[in-house]
């Protein structure tokens, strides 16, 4: 039982530790991500408290509810910092997917050999990049036909790549 608490404690404070990162990461929801944390930890205490209480006294049904109770607070807390998180993955996706854009457009307008060179190199640069936020954001997605879905715009996309 005691390695079970030992290995909750651990989990919450790296998970705690990650998202502090993330936060910092991104200053823009930095406020948002530190009020979960705060959540986070505050709960997470309280987890591994009910879980000593009911470890010392595992027969007793009451402290096992409290302690089931708040382990269902914990998961709520951490389930509302991934919400974030997963706001700040769709606004990085975003963000890449109008730098591929202006990318385009501005390869569209290049006046010569050089600019063209140059703004080719810059679109291959940022279509990497959404290739590749793209592909994480397909891999975390639990909806095969959503999944599917973009897959079939990444694959859409790299056709497009070669004959451009």
């Amino acid at each position: 039982a005691q390695f079970l608490l030992d290995s909750l404690v651990e989990a919450i404070e790296m998970f705690l530790r990650q998202s502090s990162e993330i936060a910092q990461e991104n200053p823009e929801m930095s406020n948002d991500l530190m009020q979960c944390i705060g959540e986070i930890r505050q709960t997470g205490n309280s987890m591994v408290e009910m879980a000593r209480e009911f470890v010392n006294d595992p027969i007793s049904g009451q402290k096992r509810a409290v302690m089931i109770q708040s382990s269902h607070d914990l998961l709520n807390s951490i389930g509302r910092l991934l919400s974030l998180a997963d706001i700040l993955d769709l606004n990085a996706l975003v963000r890449s997917i109008q730098l591929v854009q202006q990318d385009l457009t501005m390869l569209k307008n290049a006046n010569n050999q050089d600019e063209l060179t140059h703004h080719f190199k810059n679109y291959g640069r940022n279509l990497i990049e959404l290739a590749n936020l793209a592909g994480k954001r397909q891999a975390f997605l639990n909806d095969a036909k959503l999944r599917d879905e973009l897959a079939s715009a990444r694959a859409t996309l790299k056709n497009n790549t070669l004959k451009l």
